[in-house]
C-alpha cells in the first residue's frame, strides 16, 4: 500500500449528489463505528461538506500494516455495501423516489469535478511526478 513511515490516507465516501440523498451513505456510519481509526477529518481547505457525506471514512496511517489490517477490510466492506445498495435501488421503479434527472446528475458530477480540480491536495504530487 505504500512506503513505511510515509503518511497514507484512506478515504471512502459514497458522495451523495445532494442532501436529499445523504441517507445513501448510512452504511459507512457502521464501518466508522467499528473502526475508530477511520474517523478522521479533512481540512476545510480541501473538504467542502457540499460534496461529501457526513459518514465519510477517513484514516491516516503511518504503518503499511495498519492499511492492510484496518483500511483494506473497511474498503472491502464499503464496496460490498455499495453493491448491495445499487442492487436494491435498481429494483425501485417509482420515479418519484429519485427527483434527479440524468442531466441533474451529470451537472452535479461535473460541478464536483471542477471543484476537485481546484482543491485536490494530490495535484501537486502528480504535477511533480509527471
Amino acid at each position: 500500500f505504500g512506503e513505511e513511515g510515509r503518511r497514507q490516507l484512506c478515504i471512502i465516501d459514497f458522495q451523495p449528489l445532494d442532501s436529499q440523498h445523504e441517507d445513501l451513505a448510512l452504511p459507512l456510519r457502521h464501518i466508522k463505528e467499528t473502526h475508530p481509526s477511520l474517523n478522521g477529518t479533512l481540512s476545510t481547505k480541501f473538504y467542502d461538506g457540499k460534496y461529501f457525506s457526513p459518514h465519510m471514512i477517513l484514516g491516516k496511517f503511518e504503518k503499511s500494516r495498519d492499511m492492510i489490517d484496518v483500511a483494506f477490510p473497511a474498503m472491502k466492506l464499503a464496496i460490498e455495501e455499495y453493491i448491495q445498495m445499487v442492487d436494491q435501488r435498481q429494483n425501485v421503479t417509482d420515479e418519484n423516489v429519485d427527483s434527479l434527472t440524468a442531466d441533474d446528475r451529470r451537472e452535479r458530477q461535473d460541478e464536483y469535478n471542477r471543484y476537485n480540480a481546484k482543491v485536490d491536495p494530490s495535484l501537486g504530487i502528480y504535477e511533480a511526478q509527471f
